[in-house]
């Protein structure tokens, strides 16, 4: 958190009446508050100077204890008018004002980082800038709540519940989408941000939230209730730095028991892939832990390495660069393979798969990715699809990273059932037929000749061209093939059934 020029005087604005033209630059930080003095003036200083002295820098603050120096200020310059004090009261109210912030700067960021004091360091913002604060979890639950005495007649009407410990109702939560009904986008939005206003008999507001990211996924968020005629713009540079501090407290807290939800996840993802099964309850409760749920979209994700990405140790470690690359995936390694569920639903990104290519090109990884699935309990058939498409990709064409099932389900299926049955039995009686021909007759090549045909769709000359000889030879083998088996190509499973078969003896062991 930091002072700048803007905020400082917001403060002294409490007790002095200050007149800021155009061309001041709010932004400016202010480390040090003193008393002006002929000479340069440093970097983050910010002198306070006697209202009619001369030769000052025009980006100081001139104080005039009684009279303004001149009818309006020039460009760049501030008057700070205090009529009852004398500068060096006003002077030594500017430092002590400084010095409370720098002081409550320290104290908020010592509570927040090393003493993982939440419920501190929202006291002592809550307290100094007189506002209250909460802190709702992902599930509507109030986890922390501090009341400020100017908040007193907001209590009763409030939108939203307040006592800590205690969850949103149904009615409270409907109440926050009939006052927005963009409600669910606050949920993805980062920064601190206004979500609405009060404007009750006796209290008149504004609520800020700031929303907490735990491994990309939305887990809480600060809620900043403050009155009207305290909230200024200034405030909001001040209160999202403040948020960052009280977002990494508060997510340190809960990291332990992610990771603890994180172990579970990784055990149940080795059961579903290596298993193709798990306890389902216990399953769902653990990744309801890490935000996912059992009904969100999915994609299995296998991933094996080359060269020094093989040993387990370094697949491990690579289990890790995934988890932080991809927030919406979890990871873990077994015998050289890494498996990887991808929730899609809770996917940011643009382009996951661009981006998951280039970290396996970078990792010298392969991925087979399966089809998207709808539930959860799915996962080990999925699994399968996942580590038959790297298997048949790698097999197909080595060159690539990614390799999806849909594009290699012709060679599973011709796969699995060359698997089950020996593979000639797959073929259909016409090949067979033309196939014990060409053992006796090889310079026909009539098995060949009826592949080109049908590769070329049924076009005799695309069909003698592929095959380098002459139309007349092609036509001469082609009577002789019609005269050996009865070819019926207009018949739909006859035509399948021989595709199918020429399929497996294309892809026959050599």
């Amino acid at each position: 958190m930091k002072l700048t020029l803007d905020l400082f005087l917001y403060l002294m604005e409490k007790e002095y009446a200050v007149v800021r033209p155009e061309g001041v630059d709010g932004a400016r930080p202010v480390e040090r508050v003193r008393p002006w003095v002929s000479g340069d003036t440093p970097p983050g200083e910010l002198p306070l100077v006697p209202g009619r002295a001369e030769g000052c820098p025009r980006d100081a603050v001139r104080i005039a204890s009684r009279d303004c120096p001149r009818e309006a200020p020039l460009p760049g310059e501030i008057w700070l008018s205090a009529p009852e004090s004398s500068y060096e009261e006003a002077v030594f109210r500017a430092v002590e004002i400084c010095g409370d912030f720098l002081q409550l700067n320290s104290t908020v960021t010592e509570l927040a980082l090393s003493k993982r004091d939440l419920r501190g360091a929202m006291a002592a913002m809550g307290g100094y800038l007189g506002c209250s604060m909460s802190i709702v979890d992902s599930g509507y639950m109030v986890a922390e709540y501090l009341p400020h005495e100017n908040e007193d007649p907001l209590r009763e009407a409030r939108t939203g519940s307040t006592a800590q410990g205690r969850r949103m109702d149904a009615g409270e939560i409907e109440n926050l989408y009939l006052t927005d009904h963009s409600f669910d986008e606050t949920f993805v939005q980062q920064g601190i941000r206004e979500f609405q206003r009060f404007d009750y008999p006796r209290y008149k507001g504004r609520c800020l939230y700031y929303n907490f990211f735990l491994r990309g996924r939305y887990t809480g968020r600060l809620v900043i209730n403050i009155r009207e005629d305290i909230y200024a713009d200034c405030l909001l540079p001040l209160l999202e730095d403040y948020g960052r501090l009280i977002c990494e407290c508060f997510c340190s807290r809960n990291d332990h028991s992610l990771s603890r939800a994180a172990t579970a996840v990784h055990r149940y993802l080795l059961d579903y892939a290596l298993d193709g099964r798990s306890d389902a309850p216990q399953a769902a409760a653990s990744f309801w832990e890490i935000g996912w749920r059992v009904n969100d979209s999915y994609r299995a994700i296998c991933l094996s390495g080359r060269g020094y990405a093989r040993s387990e140790t370094t697949l491990a470690y690579l289990c890790t660069l995934l988890e932080d690359a991809f927030p919406a995936c979890t990871a873990a390694c077994r015998e050289q393979t890494i498996y990887c569920l991808h929730n899609r639903t809770r996917e940011t990104g643009d382009s996951f798969s661009g981006a998951l290519a280039v970290f396996l090109r970078e990792n010298l990884l392969q991925a087979g990715l399966s089809c998207v699935y709808g539930s959860l309990e799915e996962s080990g058939a999925y699994f399968r699809e996942a580590a038959a498409a790297l298997r048949i990709g790698e097999r197909a064409n080595d060159g690539l990273w990614l390799h999806y099932f849909h594009d290699h389900t012709l060679s599973y299926v011709l796969d699995a059932a060359r698997a089950e049955v020996p593979e000639e039995d797959l073929y259909c009686p016409a090949l067979k037929k033309l196939l014990a021909f060409d053992r006796t007759y090889s310079d026909l090549s009539l098995a060949d000749t009826l592949y080109a045909y049908l590769a070329c769709h049924f076009n005799a000359t695309r069909a003698a061209d592929m095959l380098f000889i002459h139309r007349t030879t092609f036509l001469y083998r082609m009577e002789k093939l019609r005269q050996l088996v009865k070819l019926d190509l207009e018949d739909f499973d006859a035509l399948t059934s021989l595709m199918l078969s020429f399929a497996l003896w294309r892809r026959r062991s050599p």
